[in-house]
């Protein structure tokens, strides 16, 4: 990771960049437990505007993926990117699924109104939902 504060020439921009680095110095190191080197999180400061800080920024980005990929964080890091991508295809298969059995089946709008009415809670309306659309198959 790396952090650029933009604007830093405005008020408040070193408060801001202190108040990070207290709170990156209170998350502490995230590979304790693992015996590979920890890339210590640097805030950049610039001002976009006036391309002050640029270079540093690319210098930083070069040794952050030299330090990834020599210690082995970069594969690491892109399996959990991989894993991610696959939960998110697979949940959006979910609820593609999902909408077609149910929502073709059941009437929301009549659910809505009777938690609108008070006459049951949101849990329960959901319950009801799925009961009906799985055919209460306890």
């Amino acid at each position: 990771d790396i952090f650029v504060v933009n604007k830093s020439d405005r008020p408040g921009a070193d408060l801001f960049a202190s108040e990070l680095q207290s709170i990156l110095e209170l998350k502490g190191d995230r590979d304790r437990e693992s015996e590979k080197p920890v890339w210590k999180v640097p805030i950049i400061p610039a001002i976009a505007t006036r391309d002050e800080g640029i270079g540093d920024i690319v210098e930083r980005i070069i040794r952050h993926r030299e330090f990834i990929t020599k210690n082995g964080h970069f594969e690491s890091h892109r399996k959990l990117q991989i894993k991610h991508k696959i939960k998110q295809i697979i949940m959006r298969h979910i609820r593609e699924i999902a909408e077609k059995q149910f929502l073709g089946e059941m009437d929301i709008d009549a659910l809505t109104e009777s938690v609108f009415g008070g006459e049951i809670d949101p849990y329960s309306a959901v319950r009801e939902y799925f009961e009906k659309g799985l055919g209460n198959r306890d």
